[in-house]
């Protein structure tokens, strides 16, 4: 039977089919294209051949699931089970939590779907991290029991950042509402990186500001000072934050990290301090270090963690 899988992000929508072999017939959309989910489900479906239309969907969502009405987290869209399943013709809709769809797809990448950053080996059926930036910062796990991977959403994202020098103090202190916590999110995140670079420009006394996250990305690569700055900053709060919620879930199976930013930064993040943070554990230094950091380069990971399921 064929099935719908779909990858629902705050900025992007991958959409494509499961026939119960392989996923075909994936495309990815623009979400501000679309008035609401449903047009662009319909507009996917409009464009399938008969023979691949599907009966069922399986979506992952970047959101907490908790009911059968979902509300994205950084997009004013909700999805609704029933309503879907009636709009759509579809006999059944289900939805999860994107990164519980991630860390279910992590297990099984080959080298060319995953870089591995830093040392450490991966402890057989031990406990699974993914997560990382993308319009926001997601986070799940994998626990092995009976048999399979059971994945354990989190919204860790919203935790408080960790930060360790009075720089850093100093510049996350702009990003701070008075007596609100900076979240992880608000740094880690596609949104984040560009405040984080607005922060240090104002710490500094700069006025030429990069506009959009692709300006930092680039500038860094010409030689900027202050893109360079921020990458480094930014990569060190995702190395803190990973190893953070590594010894959090015990992942000792690896860290897997994910989301639509990392992959177009794997030069800048081999060379950055994302590994020494991730291992500045104190005591723990000689725990984090056995434990394993990938880069996940395969943009279907989710797809693959919502096709594993029964």
């Amino acid at each position: 039977m064929n099935r719908l899988v779909g990858d629902i992000g705050g900025s992007h929508t991958r959409l494509g089919v499961w026939n119960g072999v392989e996923i075909v017939s994936v495309r990815l959309y623009d979400n501000d294209d679309y008035r609401d989910p449903l047009a662009l489900f319909q507009d996917y479906l409009a464009g399938l051949p008969l023979d691949l239309y599907p009966q069922q969907a399986r979506l992952a969502v970047a959101a907490p699931v908790i009911s059968d009405e979902v509300r994205l987290t950084n997009r004013d869209w909700r999805l609704h089970k029933q309503r879907l399943c009636e709009a759509l013709g579809m006999r059944s809709v289900e939805l999860f939590n994107d990164f519980a769809a991630v860390a279910l797809g992590v297990s099984g990448l080959s080298s060319s779907e995953c870089r591995q950053i830093g040392g450490g080996i991966a402890v057989p059926g031990a406990t699974q991290l993914a997560l990382g930036p993308g319009t926001g910062f997601g986070m799940a796990g994998v626990v092995h029991v009976g048999g399979r991977w059971t994945p354990v959403s989190s919204e860790g994202g919203h935790a408080m950042l960790a930060i360790l020098t009075q720089r850093e103090l100093d510049i996350v202190a702009r990003l701070q509402a008075p007596g609100q916590p900076v979240s992880i999110e608000s740094v880690l995140s596609g949104p984040g990186l560009l405040n984080l670079c607005r922060a240090v420009a104002a710490l500094d006394g700069l006025s030429a500001v990069p506009q959009t996250q692709e300006d930092v990305t680039r500038l860094a690569r010409q030689g900027d000072a202050l893109a360079l700055e921020t990458l480094e900053i930014f990569f060190r709060f995702l190395g803190r934050t990973a190893g953070d919620m590594a010894l959090a879930f015990n992942a000792r199976g690896g860290v897997y990290l994910a989301g639509g930013i990392l992959p177009k930064l794997l030069p800048e993040l081999e060379r950055s301090g994302f590994r020494n943070a991730f291992e500045n554990k104190g005591r723990f230094a000689d725990y984090m270090a056995a434990i394993p950091t990938f880069l996940v380069t395969d943009p279907l990971v989710a797809f693959r963690g919502l096709a594993s399921l029964p």
